[in-house]
Formats: structure tokens, C-alpha cells, sequence
């Protein structure tokens, strides 16, 4: 799904949306519209709560990633926005200011300490610290890097600044923070860690003064987790260990299983835990807490709503009055929908009514059909060719997509028709594989979501590798769309044979019937290579025995 740059006004919309009163009370959620006057039509990459954990008091941090032009070799800014700092409508609210660096071509950071710092935090900080940073860096074990640089300037701290720093493990920290001039006992730490140790990187906060490192420090762990049951995990630990009461544990668990919104996408995830470390033990623990614009979405079924909705104008001699078409349209971008394939008519004037409608509605409205043959020249631009795959057919695909091309249109897919052999399953893979490879083409050729085989089979037999997973994985009824029939009727999908449900609006629908998504599987699926990046098309279940991916 396309990345799409939101203000600051879109993220605080979406936190109203999925409250969270055990981390926020009402006069906190009151307050974040003190950032919405200062910052609303800010384009941010993303925000983000900075939890504390083991506190009764409910109120946050506020985070925003903002562009920025104005400090040298940074591209962005995270904006930590403290509660005290917003929370009063009549004070200017000032961050703290985080950016992320990298090493110059020699290892060093000098770029940052003499173009960076003087803008950032001063010349007079810059000056006071100079010496301690250069002292800390000279010192840096192999594999370690800064990772960020943070300025608490909102908090009065001006004669010290924040270094974020990467070392290659968690055994690495004690060791590597007594070689750079941390007065604390190694072995204490080493002691108080070794509960808390994860695997990769580890990040470690540290106070940087005029005299060198301060001894309060904070370890980053379990960056960007977005799966459910290490979370749950990770939260129980933390609970036991009395650095996070129940209440906010629970309220995270809840955060880490909203669905994402489909479009614009947003997702929640955390993006890491923050132990506080003092006087020979962990003190504090924080989450961090982010709403995405980048798709982490594999662990979900659906979206919170529907993203698309396909519509059958017209069977046989019943078609749909464009009334009821535009009565349809409209409530669907209510609840955002926000591609519309339309089925099944040849009714010019209809066809260019809908599409005036849904251009008005900010929704993209495509005419599918399943041969380019059936193409109307006045609506190429906005037709997708769904061709199937049938037994015996493949011989077909290259000169039906080179036609489809030739007539302007600018997207093909291929789904399953039938069974085919395990041969053409792998031409046609080859195909796409070589189409998109081409930098010539103007239209894009892809495998179908609905035909999950080949879109399995591309990805690979490693199910740790295959990157087809997640909500567009496969069949994606009821999980980023559903279906209308010419009576009006809601359907998963056109090609579904369960009855029609009328008289319900399209959110009681979606929740209803993403509540209960089938399991398209059968017993002869167990042992495949491709299972878990599979999910085959539930209305050809039948035929799913002979599958040509099974080849255990």
C-alpha cells in the first residue's frame, strides 16, 4: 500500500479514534490540542507516546518526526514534546530534539560536532562539550556507533547533551560504557542486565556533561516489535518484575492489536522499551509507543475498514440505477473505501456517471475486465485486466498482456481460473518475473492476491524468507475489501456463493464479517512448503487437493 505523508492534525485524529485512558486521562488527551494548534498542519513521518510504565499517573510524551532544512546532515527531527510541555495552552511549547547521525567516511564525527552541534544546540554548548564528546568517541569499542544525538533544551539542561549509542550486543554494554568513562560498576550493570538481554543490537542512552558521562543511563530493547505474542511476553516480564502495573501492561497488549487503518496506513506497534538503570539496578521502564506509516501489518487478518469495494453493475438484465450506485459510493468514502472495481457493464453513460462520482469522492474507480479484448478505448486509462490462469491456457498470457499494453492500459493481474499444471504455475511466474524486470513497460503485471499460489510460489519455499504474508497475501475478502451484487446485496466477493446480506450499513458488515473469516485450507495443505504464505481463494476450495504447489 502506498506510503502517504500525514500532518500532525491525521495522527492525533487516529489516537482519538483508539483511545487509551489507562495512559492517558482526559486532561491529557485535552492537552494534545495544544499541539494541534502549534503543529497541526506539520507534515510528520510519524508519532509517537512515550509511556512510563511503572507510574499510576496517566499522561505521555508526546513524538513527532518533522523534515527539516535548517541543521546541517539532518533530514529529519524527532520532536520529543515533554506533558508539561504542552499542557499549558498559554506557554510556547519548546521539544526536546532528537536526530539520527552516521559516521563520516573516516569514522569520525567531525561533520556533526562542527556543522551539526553549533546549530542544534549552540555555539556555547557546543564549545563547553567539545572536548567530552571528542573524549568519548576516540574511545568507542569496535562496532559501536552513535546512533542519535538528543537536545533537552526544553528541559533546562543546556550544559549537557544526549548520545544514543549502538553497540553490536548486550554482553558488549558494561565493558563498552567503562571504556568511554561511565563512573558506574561494570559488573552491577552486567548483573542487572542479564535478565533483560535480547538478541541484535542493543542501544544505550547516555548524559554527556563538560566532564564526560553522567551516570544515568537507559537501554533501548526489543526495537520496532509488532507481534503480539513477544509483546505479551516481553509485558509479563516487566509486570513481574514490578516495572510495569497491570493496568498499563494491559492497555499495551490492547495498543499492539489495533488493526491497521488501510489508506492512508497507519499502524500501532512499539517501537521499543526503555530501561532506566541506576545505583546497581533497573529503576524505570518506558514504552514507546508508535502509529506508522510503514506497513508492518503481517501479523493482521484485516484492516480496521475496508479499503476497496467491488461492485457488480450490472448481471444479465439487472443492473444497479445510478441512485443507488451513488447512494453506495457516497457511504463508502464515509468509511474509507478508497478504490472502487466496478463489474459487469457495458452502460457507457452509467460507467461515466460513477466515475465523475467517485473522482469527486477521492476514489480511484477502475473497470475490470478479463480480456483486453473487452476494453472500451474511452476507459483504458482506468481499466485493470484480471486474466485467469485456466488449465491449458498459458500460452495465452504473454500476447493477451503485450495486447493489453498496446491499447494503453495500464494494469494486468493473474488469478486463478481453474486447477493448472505445475508447469504453467512456474511460466507464468516466469513471466512476471521478467515482465517487471523490464524497465520499458508502462503497465504493471502482478500476480492477483487472490491467486496466493503463485504469489507463494514466487516468494520462495523458506517460509522465513517469503515475503507473501500478512492481509494482502492472499484472498482479501472481508480483510481490505468486500463485494456488491446488481440487488445491492453485500457479498466477501463476487465469485463467493453465499446468499446476499441487505439492510446493513457497510461498518456493521465489515465488523460482522471480518469477525468471521473462513480458513481456506484443507487437510492436503498440511505439509506444504508454502502453507503459512498461502491463502488460497475460499470459493475454489473444491480444488485446492489438487493445487499445484503441492510438491512436499
Amino acid at each position: 500500500m502506498e506510503i502517504k505523508e500525514l500532518t500532525v492534525d491525521k495522527w492525533i485524529d487516529h489516537l482519538k479514534k483508539h483511545p487509551v485512558p489507562e495512559l492517558m486521562d482526559e486532561e491529557c488527551v485535552s492537552a494534545l490540542e495544544n499541539v494541534r494548534a502549534e503543529y497541526g498542519s506539520t507534515v510528520s513521518h510519524g508519532a509517537g507516546l512515550e509511556v512510563r510504565l511503572s507510574e499510576e499517573a496517566r499522561y505521555v510524551d508526546y513524538i513527532m518526526n518533522i523534515d527539516t532544512k535548517e541543521i546541517p546532515h539532518a533530514e529529519s527531527l524527532w520532536y520529543e514534546l515533554d506533558y508539561a510541555a504542552f499542557r499549558d495552552a498559554k506557554k510556547e511549547i519548546i521539544p526536546c530534539l532528537f536526530v539520527n547521525v552516521s559516521p563520516d567516511e573516516d569514522g569520525s564525527y567531525k561533520r556533526i560536532r562542527d556543522e551539526m552541534f553549533p546549530v542544534m544546540m549552540g555555539e556555547q554548548r557546543t564549545e563547553l562539550l567539545k572536548k567530552a564528546f571528542d573524549d568519548v568517541v576516540s574511545r568507542f569499542p569496535k562496532g559501536a556507533h552513535i546512533k542519535q544525538v538528543g537536545s533537552m533544551s526544553s528541559r533546562g539542561e543546556l550544559d549537557i547533551m544526549r548520545l544514543v549509542i549502538a553497540f553490536p550486543s548486550w554482553e558488549m554494554i558494561p565493558e563498552g560504557l567503562s571504556r568511554i568513562g561511565w563512573p558506574g560498576d561494570p559488573k552491577a550493570l552486567q548483573e542487572a542486565l542479564a535478565p533483560w538481554r535480547e538478541t541484535g543490537m542493543a542501544a544505550v542512552n547516555i548524559d554527556l556533561g563538560e566532564n564526560g558521562v553522567l551516570p544515568k543511563i537507559g537501554m533501548e530493547t526489543s526495537s520496532r516489535w509488532r507481534q503480539p505474542i513477544l509483546v505479551d511476553k516481553f509485558i509479563d516480564r516487566l509486570e513481574t518484575a514490578g516495572l510495569c502495573i497491570p493496568s498499563k501492561g494491559q492497555a499495551l497488549r490492547r495498543w499492539i492489536r489495533l488493526r491497521p487503518q488501510g489508506d492512508p496506513f497507519i499502524q500501532t506497534l512499539i517501537a521499543y522499551f526503555k530501561l532506566a538503570y541506576k545505583d546497581g539496578r533497573i529503576t524505570e521502564a518506558k514504552a514507546y509507543l508508535e502509529q506508522s506509516p510503514y506497513i508492518h501489518h503481517h501479523y493482521f487478518e484485516g484492516y480496521e475498514s475496508p479499503v476497496r469495494l467491488d461492485v457488480r453493475l450490472a448481471d444479465g438484465t439487472k443492473e444497479i440505477p445510478y441512485e443507488k450506485a451513488a447512494s453506495l459510493i457516497t457511504k463508502a468514502a464515509e468509511n474509507g473505501v478508497t478504490t472502487l472495481h466496478l463489474y459487469g457493464s457495458h452502460n457507457k453513460n452509467l460507467l461515466q456517471k460513477v466515475m465523475r462520482l467517485c473522482d469527486e469522492k477521492k476514489i480511484a474507480a477502475k473497470i475490470v475486465i478479463p480480456d483486453p479484448e473487452d476494453s472500451d478505448p474511452q476507459f483504458n486509462m482506468n481499466t485493470l485486466v484480471k486474466w485467469e490462469l485456466e488449465n491449458g491456457n498459458i500460452e495465452e498470457l504473454s500476447r493477451t498482456a503485450k495486447k493489453a499494453e498496446e491499447l494503453g492500459i495500464k494494469e494486468f493481474t493473474i488469478c486463478s481460473g481453474e486447477p493448472c499444471s505445475r508447469e504453467e504455475l512456474e511460466r507464468a511466474a516466469g513471466f512476471v518475473e521478467e515482465w517487471q524486470r523490464d524497465e520499458k513497460h508502462e503497465m504493471s503485471v502482478a500476480a492477483d492476491p487472490c491467486f496466493s499460489q503463485l504469489k507463494a510460489f514466487m516468494g520462495g519455499e523458506d517460509p522465513k524468507q517469503n515475503p507473501n504474508r500478512g492481509i494482502e497475501s492472499g484472498c482479501m475478502a472481508g480483510r481490505a475489501f468486500f463485494a456488491v451484487r446488481p440487488d445491492g446485496s453485500f457479498t466477501p466477493c463476487l465469485k463467493s456463493e453465499k446468499k446476499g446480506v441487505k439492510n446493513k450499513t457497510i461498518k456493521v458488515y465489515w465488523e460482522e464479517l471480518a469477525a468471521d473469516l473462513p480458513d481456506s485450507h484443507t487437510d492436503s495443505c498440511e505439509g506444504c512448503h508454502y502453507r503459512r504464505r498461502c491463502r488460497p481463494c475460499p470459493a475454489k476450495k473444491e480444488w485446492t487437493g489438487s493445487c499445484p504447489l503441492r510438491i512436499i
